[in-house]
Formats: C-alpha cells, structure tokens, sequence
C-alpha cells in the first residue's frame, strides 16, 4: 500500500471474499435452499467426464422431485438444463427425452411444457403486433378482439386499447 498514493486508498476495496471449494470433496453443497443445492451441485459436477456426469446428473434430476411447487420445479429445471447447454458442448447427450423420461415421466411432460410455453409466448406475442396495427388502422375494439383472438383486459394490460 505504500506504494499507492493516500488519496487512492479510500478506492481500494477492503472486504473478506468467501470462497468454496465444490469440487474437493464431492459432496452436495450444503444449504436449506433446494433450488441453490442444486444449482451448486450442477456447477459442482459439469465438467466431470461423460459417465460420471450422467450418473450425477441423474442424482440432481431425483432430487429435483423434493421440489413440491411444480412451477418452481419447473423453473429449476428450465435454469438447470440452461446451464447444461450453456456449459457442456455434448449437453444435447444428457438432455435427449430417453434420458429424463427414465428419470420420471412427469420430466417430459414438463420439457413439453417449457417448449409450449415459448410457442405459445410468440403466438401472443404476434396476435399483439397484429392487434397495435389493427389499433393502429382504426379499427375497433371489439373488431380487434374477435381477429386477433385477444380479450379486452389482454389489449389494455400490453397498451394496444
């Protein structure tokens, strides 16, 4: 520090930084939040090989059934399978249905869900665009509503009506 001017030191950060070794013991990161477990373990194990990592990424897909919130469960596994691709370069290996439907069944049905959810966000999101030009062109608003499919509180809470 003494090479530093006193001026600059009120800028030098002074906090004690926490840092966890995952990876040492192997052990599932400890803490009460489930979706953080998890998460952590996920970083814990992505860059094992190939066999190990399934295995262990089976063990994170069980334990995902703990979750009794099925939306939140679902969200987990959308982050979680995020990740996966994000990280991995073979992440299409572990995410194909054959794996998670031996898992539980129920995984697929959510995978499904998650895919319906987008197809169904960019339907919405183009009836919208059609009903601003409609809006737009001066229809009205019950003309709107019958072509783009869109009830009245949909037009009003996205700024079309």
């Amino acid at each position: 520090m003494e090479a530093i001017p006193k001026e600059l030191h009120r800028f030098i950060p002074n906090f004690p930084i926490q840092l966890f070794e995952l990876k040492s013991k192997g052990e599932p990161f400890q803490t009460s939040n489930h979706a953080l477990r998890l998460y952590m373990r996920m970083i814990q194990i992505i860059r094992d090989i190939p066999e190990e990592f399934k295995i262990k990424l089976r063990d994170i897909y069980i334990s995902l059934r703990e979750e009794m919130d099925f939306a939140k469960r679902i969200e987990i596994l959308r982050n979680l399978l995020e990740y996966l691709n994000t990280a991995r370069k073979d992440a299409e290996i572990y995410s194909e249905k054959e794996i998670i439907q031996g898992i539980e069944g129920e995984y697929m049905n959510v995978l499904d869900k998650i895919r319906e959810e987008g197809k169904l966000e960019g339907e919405f999101q183009k009836a919208l665009e059609t009903a601003q030009k409609m809006n737009e062109k001066g229809f009205s608003a019950s003309e709107i509503q019958e072509i783009s499919g869109l009830s009245e509180s949909q037009l009003k809470e996205n700024g079309v009506l």
